[in-house]
């Protein structure tokens, strides 16, 4: 995994080209892989049927395959632009991996939830301006950290958790 406590994750060909960054894509690739118990993350804006996107899709359902519990929360889901493609994406997951998967959709009258944030196994976060999109993971010039300190990491996850409780949270 990763040896450095923190370092640069992006996208886009300029900050790529630079080589102070590792690509963002596959910095999430390689910690989904690299988990054992929980997967948690934000989705301010979620796509199906685009390369990028769907490689992630594939990974957070093949983690929940082999026993890890993954946890997305994703901003107002039943307004978001692929709202249908991901819904039939997102059932299906569910279905075949119901006690892994869950998936819940944010709504508050205080605003939208726009972060976006993944931890892994509360030892390791990546906290990005990405969204979950081909353009967020490649195209875009986004920038982010993947912090490998366990206790920030927790901490990150401690307020994932706690929004995943909250009662803006609904179960897709």
């Amino acid at each position: 995994m990763v040896r450095e406590n923190i370092s640069i994750v992006a996208s886009g060909d300029t900050w790529l080209g630079s080589g102070a960054a590792r690509p963002i894509e596959a910095a999430i690739m390689e910690n989904i892989r690299g988990a054992n118990k929980t997967i948690e993350m934000t989705m301010a804006y979620s796509f199906k049927a685009k390369a990028f996107a769907d490689n992630i899709w594939n990974a957070l359902e093949d983690a929940a395959s082999k026993g890890i519990k993954v946890y997305l929360i994703i901003n107002e889901f039943d307004s978001q632009d692929d709202f249908e493609r991901v819904n039939v994406l997102i059932k299906h997951i569910k279905k075949r991996h119901p006690n892994h998967f869950k998936a819940v959709s944010f709504k508050s009258e205080e605003g939208i939830l726009h972060a976006k944030i993944i931890v892994f196994d509360r030892n390791i976060a990546i906290i990005s301006s990405s969204n979950h999109s081909d353009a967020g993971y490649s195209k875009n010039h986004e920038m982010g950290v993947l912090v490998s300190k366990p206790n920030i990491a927790a901490k990150v996850s401690d307020m994932f958790r706690e929004l995943l409780r909250s009662k803006n949270c609904v179960e897709i």
